[in-house]
């Protein structure tokens, strides 16, 4: 009986040492949820660009000769420990150094109508099977050079959602990789009307269910 109230009670030195030291580790943070770039209606890259089209390796700590200042690092030299790339969902006319997709040859878009839809621009093109198309960056592939430039801090990758009726959602899902938050994207933002005409997302990406437009009777207010 007492070997066993040995145990217990060491267990439980452990269990409290373990605690505290946990909630010794908490801390404030400051971040930021919401902030476009050039793949929406923003005017800034998400990385820094040190000449044109040419991403910055490693942290800037003064941007004064950069060719133009990235959102999310300028955010980190202002002091802030996390940042979410949170653009609104629907369709994208731009990538992320801000050229047109039209200006891409051939165009990259594999969805509805030739546009490039959001749920696209998000992951890599390592993530959309069989893509064979141009070379371009995703959103998650300059989420990955932010996280090697700046190790310390927590760059996520997220979606301002246009949920169905009214107003945004800033909306993140954690994961290894984008596809989630694309997926979501796809399935649920207001604005994606991708895969309502035809089924080549759907069948690419392996994301059944939606309803194209064809499937929609109209009510009969007579």
């Amino acid at each position: 009986m007492k070997r066993n109230q040995k145990i217990c009670a060491t267990i439980l030195t452990v269990t409290v040492l373990t605690a505290g030291s946990a909630l010794a580790a908490e801390k404030w943070m400051t971040g930021d949820f919401h902030q476009h770039t050039t793949y929406t209606d923003g005017s800034y890259p998400m990385n820094d660009l040190t000449a044109a089209g040419v991403i910055a390796t490693s942290a800037v700590q003064d941007p004064a000769g950069l060719y133009r200042k990235g959102v999310m690092p300028q955010g980190f030299r202002f002091g802030l420990d996390f940042q979410a790339n949170s653009e609104h969902g629907g369709s994208s006319s731009r990538d992320g150094f801000s050229n047109a997709w039209s200006t891409y040859a051939p165009n990259p878009a594999i969805g509805d109508a030739g546009k490039m839809w959001r749920w696209q621009t998000l992951i890599s093109t390592s993530d959309i099977p069989g893509y064979a198309g141009p070379a371009y960056m995703g959103a998650f592939d300059w989420i990955l050079g932010i996280r090697a430039n700046y190790p310390g801090k927590l760059a996520m990758t997220g979606m301002e959602w246009n949920p169905p009726g009214h107003e945004h959602s800033s909306t993140g899902i954690v994961a290894a990789d984008a596809r989630p938050i694309a997926e979501f994207e796809y399935r649920f933002d207001k604005s994606d009307t991708d895969g309502t005409l035809t089924t080549t997302t759907a069948s690419t990406m392996s994301w059944p269910g939606k309803l194209q437009n064809s499937a929609y009777t109209a009510p009969d207010y007579s």
